[in-house]
């Protein structure tokens, strides 16, 4: 169960309203670009580790730019858009002309 506290964070961490409290922030902690989009932080170290999330190190921390998850977002949103391709809200989709075999299933004839 989490528990607000007397300074609004939550026995989580995270404050309520979290998500616009990195708006002006240039450079993000995983954890805070996981609270962002809404995923977990193991989720966004791994995307962040395979490349799919530009990151930058500074010393012995890694940082995502503001930019660059924004960009990751827009990427997406712009990929689920087109379609026929990958993100596709409808990869599924029937022809338009019917199939005269269409609704048929056809099973292997043995012993014939």
């Amino acid at each position: 169960m989490v528990h607000a506290t007397e300074t609004g964070r939550t026995s989580s961490g995270s404050s309520p309203d979290s998500r616009g409290m990195y708006d002006d922030q240039l450079l993000l902690r995983t954890r805070e670009g996981a609270i962002l989009l809404g995923i977990s932080v193991s989720l966004m170290a791994k995307l962040v580790a395979e490349g799919t999330i530009p990151s930058i190190t500074i010393g012995r921390a890694r940082r995502i730019v503001r930019a660059d998850l924004d960009r990751f977002v827009a990427d997406r949103i712009a990929e689920a858009q087109r379609p026929g391709e990958p993100g596709d809200p409808r990869p599924f989709s029937r022809p338009t002309t019917p199939s005269s075999e269409e609704g048929t299933i056809r099973l292997p004839r043995e012993g014939l």
